[in-house]
């Protein structure tokens, strides 16, 4: 469009994964939500706090992990889970090594991704690639990336819809498992 370059000429290729995202027996057995990423105003943390608070007093049994190395420019992701009075439920590990991050995807009931905006989108491919179902945001590239029967989309704006969103997810196994065959056939596109 702004380059005046005809369509046919171009072709997509899009990043791919590791091999090494696969699914594991699982461990802990515990309900856990996953975000793994940078910590940065645009992948939208408190608004996933927020929305994880509305689920914890529902479902007390659910814990969110934070992985990511604190980002002192973004200091409200910590200051919310304070706020919201959730320091026993949000988990921050920090910087995760490899292994470490596939064993939390696999671990994971959901993994969420709430940002704002992406260029690509590599998390939920990866949880994806580990058998764990997508709740993430409906906006940038994400539902291109994830694909419209392999995720479930929320409205990364409004800590509500993200909190029904992954609530409907939770409740539902049925769906968990067509995320799960449908992401893991999805991946291997990548």
């Amino acid at each position: 469009k702004y380059l005046k370059v005809p369509a046919s000429k171009i072709e997509v290729i899009y990043n791919g994964i590791s091999k090494q995202f696969k699914s594991l027996p699982k461990i802990l057995k515990k309900p856990l939500l996953l975000y793994a990423g940078v910590w940065r105003s645009h992948k939208n943390l408190t608004n996933l706090i927020k929305a994880f608070k509305i689920l914890h007093e529902k479902y007390p049994e659910l814990q969110l992990i934070i992985t990511g190395k604190p980002d002192p420019h973004y200091p409200e992701v910590k200051e919310t889970v304070k706020k919201l009075k959730l320091q026993k439920s949000v988990i921050f590990p920090g910087l995760v090594s490899e292994k470490e991050l596939l064993r939390l995807y696999n671990e994971a009931i959901i993994f969420t991704f709430p940002s704002l905006y992406e260029g690509f989108g590599m998390p939920p491919l990866e949880a994806m690639a580990c058998g764990t179902p997508v709740a993430c945001s409906n906006s940038s590239s994400l539902p291109e990336i994830c694909g419209k029967n392999n995720a479930i989309f929320f409205d990364p704006k409004n800590p509500k819809n993200i909190a029904e969103k992954i609530e409907v997810l939770y409740k539902d196994k049925a769906l968990q498992q067509k995320l799960i065959k449908n992401g893991k056939a999805h991946v291997k596109q990548f």
